[in-house]
């Protein structure tokens, strides 16, 4: 492979896989090629570019690549071709949000003929414990390489990107919030029922129901503010539509907390915490318990890897894969007999209770 693919390029294009299968490793690399867009990260300017070359309706979409705790790619596609083959892998893989970073719904079908890629920077996002807008502190590698993206493509293969979108929006945006804020779990003893949609003094609301309500009026603030602005410029436009939607949804109600750009959790009295953002609601328990679980292995949290897999002696390590499991084996076997037995008495017990109730 030239030194220039292992490096990686600013711009690649990904034509759809024509002959065999759609999601082959060595098929996919030959259908990826270096591109060009004009410079300086202007979204009109590149639409023009793409245009010229024959695409009649350039949109854009955001998405993941396969290890990325923020949504990194922007992918162009012509949304007006309607005869060329459609690239499945991209169709699938790419299938986090809608059109130009619609949020909530998933307003489009296929991607047909080739697409271009580009690596977004880090958003900014409104801080939980500053207040202050500031630059997410992730890594930013400007370059796509071929192999990467078709791991990236791959990873898609067997998941639901919008889902594990979900899982990482929820991640980025609650990571800052302290452990100890009652949204990440039950209201205090004695807190009052949440008010119903307005803060009227409805019928109290579930966690599911509020975060669904906030999360349409999100929606709608978001789709209205963002414009189609792509990398850490979408951000800081769609920051301040999140509060006022937050308001607009519950009335300013008690017991609603709000978080980070590009999220607002909520708990509903004597609930559980939910993450709501425009694109859906996850369970805060879920962000803190599943997707935080890390691989024991290479360190990765489930919230990236999407797949964790017990230890099926001791079930109590997890692993990305049998490669990080054989890696951490020398060091997990001393302690893997001690884990299984404690395991081991740890559900006799719970099958003893079980029988007692």
């Amino acid at each position: 492979m030239a030194a220039s693919a292992l490096q990686g390029h600013r711009y690649v294009e990904l034509k759809p896989v024509t002959e065999g299968d759609g999601w082959d490793a060595e098929a996919l690399l030959k259908a990826i090629s270096p591109t060009t867009l004009p410079p300086g990260d202007n979204e009109a300017l590149e639409k023009a570019e793409l245009k010229r070359r024959g695409w009649r309706d350039p949109r854009g979409l955001f998405g993941y690549s396969k290890d990325s705790p923020y949504k990194d790619l922007y992918i162009y596609f012509d949304a007006a071709d309607r005869s060329s083959p459609v690239n499945v892998a991209a169709s699938k893989a790419f299938r986090c949000y809608g059109l130009d970073g619609k949020q909530g719904v998933i307003d489009w079908e296929v991607i047909r003929g080739p697409c271009v890629l580009l690596r977004g920077e880090p958003p900014k996002m409104t801080s939980f414990t500053t207040g202050k807008l500031e630059q997410m502190d992730f890594p930013y590698h400007p370059l796509i390489t071929p192999q990467e993206l078709v791991d990236t493509l791959r990873f898609f293969q067997n998941r639901d990107a919008h889902k594990v979108a979900l899982k990482r929006d929820a991640t980025r945006s609650m990571m800052d919030i302290p452990r100890n804020h009652p949204m990440w779990g039950t209201a205090p003893p004695g807190a009052a029922p949440t008010p119903g949609p307005g803060g009227k003094g409805g019928a109290a609301m579930s966690a599911a129901e509020m975060g669904a309500a906030m999360s349409a009026a999100m929606r709608a603030a978001m789709d209205a503010a963002q414009g189609g602005a792509k990398g850490a410029a979408q951000g800081a436009a769609m920051g301040a539509a999140m509060g006022a939607a937050m308001r607009a949804a519950m009335g300013a109600a008690p017991g609603i907390s709000g978080g980070s750009a590009g999220a607002a959790p909520g708990v509903s009295g004597g609930g559980a915490g939910v993450y709501v953002s425009p694109a859906g609601t996850r369970p805060l328990d879920k962000v803190a318990g599943k997707d935080a679980r890390t691989c024991g292995g290479c360190g990765k949290p489930n919230s990236i890897a999407c797949g964790l897999k017990k230890c099926s002696a001791c079930k109590s390590v997890w692993y990305c894969g049998l490669d990080c499991q054989r890696r951490d084996f020398p060091s997990h076997k001393k302690e893997c007999k001690a884990l299984a037995a404690a395991a081991a008495v740890a559900a006799a017990a719970e099958a003893a209770a079980a029988k007692e109730t």
